[in-house]
């Protein structure tokens, strides 16, 4: 089978012609309820499509969908939940997640009838009992409260009782969960990509691919459009196979394949003593690359005040307590955490 391919073709009949359990992931947005023009596709077989993807892919291997409802007479076509029925039910998927796309719709005058559409569905369907993988590190995002210790976590028990409130430590970095924020891509992240009419979010393709499958395994988008699923799979490694009817969308794909990259942002912190926002690489790192103080490399070199001193916003300098004007600015020498909620100075500073 032939891999990091881009072909033009009828994706049911080039599925056909994939091997059984030759596919590792699939990650894809067909063109739902006619919402868009394309070529020769006006009519979307995703029943038949769908026993073809079951039949190509691996055991513990998944198949992610992009996908949205029509509105038409006031009313939902209900594609998203009529596919998810006859998948799971006709096919042999299992529904694993449905994880809701935060797009943050466009705003118009045109949105009178009805609530604007902030979202779409990303439907996560397994093949088989058990996932073969989930990584879901690649996608962390930094904690609101991350290296503290709160007191809260009081969970009610199934009988109806509490647990009582406890002590939790705050992790710096924390799963995403089911809603994904990716932003609105229809102003473009490229030209290229913007001369397709409906596209999503280099991040959510990435996230999906490093989430769902190994580096150097074979990831397969039927609906390759602008060929964001296969220039993912290229960024970080792995295979792809990208099928489209459109001559002119799988030109756009090569193009971007030969001319761009999608990397990764490395995640922001704030530091807590010059409190500028840098990449985690900027901080002290354990074995994961995941930062274990809130305070950045430049400040840590730095030496560190004692208890009985304080260190003034403005000249930097320090000086007892007792010489500042209102409350000092305090850190505590462990963790370079920020005791006093805001910056304070010297009264030489305050007098000049």
């Amino acid at each position: 089978m032939e891999t990091n391919v881009l072909v033009t073709s009828d994706n049911i009949e080039y599925v056909k012609s994939i091997g059984a359990e030759t596919i590792d992931m699939v990650l894809t947005s067909p063109p739902y309820d006619a919402l868009r023009t394309y070529d020769k596709s006006s009519s979307v077989d995703l029943h038949s499509l769908g026993k073809e993807l079951y039949r190509v892919l691996k055991d513990g291997s998944f198949c992610i969908m992009v996908i949205n409802d029509q509105t038409k007479d006031y009313g939902k076509s209900l594609t998203t939940f009529k596919t998810t029925i006859d998948w799971c039910d006709n096919i042999g998927f299992k529904l694993f997640e449905c994880v809701i796309y935060n797009r943050q719709g466009t705003e118009g005058a045109w949105w009178k009838g009805r609530f604007r559409v902030d979202h779409e569905y990303v439907l996560i369907f397994l093949k088989g009992k058990r996932p073969s993988i989930f990584n879901k590190e690649p996608l962390k995002i930094p904690s609101k409260h991350g290296g503290k210790t709160m007191t809260g976590a009081n969970i009610r028990n199934s009988d109806g009782t509490r647990s009582g409130s406890r002590q939790v430590h705050i992790n710096e970095l924390k799963c995403p969960g089911t809603v994904m924020d990716f932003g609105n891509t229809c102003g473009g992240e490229s030209q290229l990509k913007s001369q397709h009419p409906a596209v999503f979010p280099n991040r959510l393709a990435l996230d999906m691919v490093e989430c769902f499958s190994r580096p150097g395994e074979i990831v397969l988008d039927p609906f390759n459009g602008s060929g964001t699923t296969t220039l993912a799979a290229q960024s970080s490694g792995r295979k792809y196979i990208g099928i489209d009817i459109s001559e002119e969308y799988t030109k756009i794909a090569e193009r971007r394949h030969e001319t761009e990259f999608i990397f990764r942002t490395p995640v922001q912190l704030n530091c807590s003593i010059c409190e500028a926002s840098k990449p985690t690489a900027d901080f002290e790192c354990d074995s994961k690359g995941f930062p274990i103080t809130r305070f950045c490399k430049a400040c840590s070199h730095s030496e560190m005040i004692s208890r009985d001193m304080e260190q003034c916003a403005s000249c930097r300098e320090s000086y007892p307590n007792s010489f500042f004007y209102h409350y000092p600015l305090r850190f505590d020498e462990a963790t370079g955490h920020r005791l006093s909620p805001k910056k304070k100075i010297c009264l030489s500073c305050k007098e000049s």
